[in-house]
């Protein structure tokens, strides 16, 4: 889970800026829609837990994962059109608001399910973390290669 989910970031990195200039965007507004994609986690983190506490941590962790995909998968379907940069910015909110949702739910409960090596188990997760933040880039580019944008 921790891998995809920081791949998910870093997977667009090698072509969304040239992709992006096919929508006519500027290299101000791709810089936005990357940003947009944190700014997100930090508004959400603080409403994961209580949200967690009320409807489970596997099921905010699910949501989040499902966010995520749709948001990743959307964004091959955007439209050329004038609203292209906000669907894009809606996009990349929607997939830090799920990467943050996944993310916290899955540290709790690898924190609570191994007490005893809890360290151990989350510098695991870092380490898939780490992974994702590695490949994501070097996947987004090689299945841009063979496939492109749509």
């Amino acid at each position: 889970t921790m891998c995809l989910t920081c791949s998910a970031y870093a997977f667009f990195a090698p072509f969304f800026p040239l992709h992006a200039a096919d929508f006519g965007l500027s290299h101000a507004e791709v810089g936005l829609i990357f940003g947009v994609f944190s700014l997100a986690q930090l508004l959400a983190s603080p409403l994961v837990p209580p949200l967690a506490a009320v409807l489970s941590r596997r099921l905010v962790l699910i949501a989040g994962d499902v966010l995520l995909a749709f948001c990743t998968f959307a964004y091959g379907m955007v439209p050329h059109s004038d609203a292209a940069f906000w669907t894009f910015m809606v996009l990349r909110a929607g997939q830090g608001v799920g990467a943050v949702m996944a993310s916290v739910c899955l540290y709790a409960a690898l924190s609570d399910a191994f007490p005893a090596t809890r360290g151990q188990v989350t510098g695991a997760a870092e380490v898939a973390s780490s992974m994702g933040w590695a490949c994501g880039p070097a996947a987004g580019g090689c299945l841009y290669a063979m496939g492109g944008f749509a």
